[in-house]
């Protein structure tokens, strides 16, 4: 049975973007073999470089769940019970007013 590789479409998005996760590594400023534990799932990700690694791929971070499975994040973050998961979206919740309230700031900045 052939295994399933993870993060397809996430690698995908790398090839796109003429990277390596090896170059991905060295722009969230982690060693390549931790970020490769990510990938290959023998290490949780952080919520803080699954938004940084959106951001360097120009990625939407309302695609977040279309790249990253949530089940894989950080133990702390797991939505292993309704509590958790209601913690995970307040986050990104909290993310997304802070970004756009960062917009509204450059958009005064720019008027």
């Amino acid at each position: 049975m052939e295994k399933k590789r993870r993060y397809l479409k996430l690698r995908v998005a790398l090839m796109e973007n003429g990277m390596t996760i090896a170059d991905l590594a060295e722009r969230l400023g982690m060693d390549k073999c931790s970020l490769g534990n990510r990938f290959n799932g023998r290490a949780p990700w952080k919520l803080s470089e699954v938004y940084d690694t959106l951001e360097i791929l120009d990625l939407p971070i309302e695609l977040a769940a279309d790249y990253f499975r949530l089940e894989d994040l950080h133990s702390n973050l797991k939505p292993e019970t309704p509590a958790n998961r209601v913690k995970t979206l307040l986050m990104l919740i909290d993310h997304y007013k802070n970004e756009l309230s960062n917009l509204q700031r450059e958009e005064d900045v720019a008027k």
